[in-house]
């Protein structure tokens, strides 16, 4: 089928009598996202526009447009090896790379001689492709695909490089380290949403802390997905698990707090909701950790997890305390306090006191929400 018009065929595959159904293609179409490279633009895109355009007016379709949203993501670019003795480039494994006075070269295997490196986007004709099989390999399909989100900004070009690998396998270890301390523990609920409403009120100030964080991060990966930025949804996951590992870790050394239904609730709720918004980056081991929690099925099926705006609401802010231009200490205030009060409790603060103890004070500057500067 042409490649510009094969969208429409699509719609009604079957069809034996015409290359296609109007009503069915008018009911499915246009399409609602076209993903593609900037290349398209004066080849695919043009001649699917141009093709759908003339079938408007044969009033075989209704519409004038085959695509609602276009996406133009950023090319991948990795070093290539050219061999001017054998006239031919060499793929990565086919070349050693050494330094020769402080210059970064690439050997031939084959003939000895040294490649001319460059700097080129991914394509088979020049062999610098690197597939997704080598990391697979060694370190997961699921890390495999993290590493690739997570390389940069999805409309922009990237360079490849395997440094971003050994992090991302680590940041999904932590993960499973961190969910299955917490089954393990005792620490998560399965039935964790029917008690949610109940221990609402009794939180503690660390419980809230976390509780804030988990739906500040799935409002984040939401909106990154939506607008295609994987990489800060990734790096915002990880800042989760960040808040989220020596929670687990301290409940799970018994500190006092393991009892606590509250603390249990909090951290089960977590990671349901991790769970739910990693799948679309790393599907195996989200899925893996889903049936481990006790639920059934895959996450294919579950709903997206859902943001409670009332724990993003914040109830205190931290406020830092310079002395003469110098941070001194911090100081947590309830929003909204008044410049009275905050200027009293900065004063207050242990480490600010020293600082000022002798000290005749000229004047304190308030900036409400960040900053307090005593002039001393």
């Amino acid at each position: 089928v042409d490649s510009s018009w094969y969208f429409l065929r699509f719609c009604d595959p079957l069809n034996n009598e015409a290359i296609f159904d109007p009503e069915k293609v008018n009911y499915w179409m246009p399409v609602d996202q076209y993903v593609g490279g900037i290349e398209h633009a004066v080849g695919h895109l043009m001649y699917s526009r141009f093709i759908t355009k003339v079938l408007n007016d044969l009033g075989m379709v209704n519409f004038r447009e085959p695509f609602s949203r276009l996406f133009t993501q950023g090319m991948i670019y990795h070093e290539a090896y050219w061999c001017p003795k054998c006239q031919t480039y060499r793929r990565p494994k086919e070349v050693e790379r050494t330094e020769r006075d402080g210059k970064v070269i690439a050997i031939c295997k084959v003939c000895g001689s040294e490649t001319q490196i460059t700097l080129d986007k991914m394509s088979k004709s020049k062999l610098n492709i690197v597939t997704p099989e080598e990391i697979c390999e060694r370190y997961g399909a699921d890390t495999g695909r993290l590493f690739i989100l997570f390389l940069g900004p999805a409309d922009q070009d990237a360079e490849w490089t395997p440094v971003g690998v050994e992090g991302c396998y680590r940041f999904l270890a932590r993960l499973w380290r961190t969910v299955l301390n917490a089954i393990n523990s005792g620490l998560f609920l399965p039935d964790w949403n029917d008690r949610l409403s109940a221990v609402k009120p009794n939180l503690n100030e660390t419980e809230k802390a976390l509780r804030q964080k988990v739906h500040q991060t799935v409002k984040e990966v939401t909106e990154d997905i939506e607008g295609f930025r994987f990489n800060t949804a990734v790096a915002a996951m990880m800042e989760l698990l960040n808040e989220l590992q020596p929670f687990v870790e301290r409940l799970g050394r018994g500190t006092g707090d393991e009892g606590r239904e509250e603390s249990k609730v909090v951290v089960s709720e977590a990671i349901d909701l991790f769970l739910r918004i990693l799948h679309p980056f790393a599907p195996h081991i989200a899925d893996e950790l889903w049936e481990r929690s006790g639920n059934e099925g895959s996450l294919f099926v579950q709903s997206w997890a859902k943001v409670d705006e009332e724990a993003l609401v914040k109830e205190t802010v931290t406020i830092v305390v310079q002395v003469n231009g110098r941070v001194r200490g911090r100081i947590i205030v309830p929003v909204g306090a008044d410049e009275e009060f905050i200027k009293q409790l900065a004063l207050q603060e242990p480490n600010v006191r020293t600082h000022i103890e002798g000290k005749e004070i000229k004047r304190i500057i308030v900036v409400p929400g960040k900053i307090v500067n005593i002039v001393a």
